[in-house]
């Protein structure tokens, strides 16, 4: 049930980033790491647009899509045999990833 839990919570958590701005999928690869209330979470982003959300102990594999011109990107997860697909836009300055929810901002670091 705990693992259920921290599933749901690594699944919403793709679901509920709406929004980022900035850099290409170049710039975008590599392992990023922030905070997210008392979560530390982890995204690992391929160069071949496979992944991975990870928080708490549990790892989602993801697949991801980003457009340069748009600056965006669309992170597909699969959580529970449920399929999640959400649309970001992203803004990388240096070493940090800034992602945006409605006003709210989560900074991730690049390791």
């Amino acid at each position: 049930m705990k693992n259920l839990k921290r599933i749901l919570a690594v699944a919403l958590l793709v679901l509920t980033l709406t929004a980022l701005v900035a850099c290409g999928k170049e710039d975008l690869v590599g392992t990023w790491e922030g905070k997210e209330g008392d979560y530390t979470v982890t995204y690992v982003f391929n160069k071949d647009g496979t992944g991975t959300c990870s928080s708490d102990g549990v790892t989602v594999n993801i697949t991801y899509t980003a457009d340069d011109t748009a600056h965006t990107i669309d992170i597909k997860a699969d959580a529970l045999g449920q399929n999640v697909t959400q649309s970001l836009s992203y803004e990388i300055k240096k070493s940090e990833l800034t992602l945006t929810s409605s006003g709210a901002s989560v900074k991730f670091t690049k390791k």
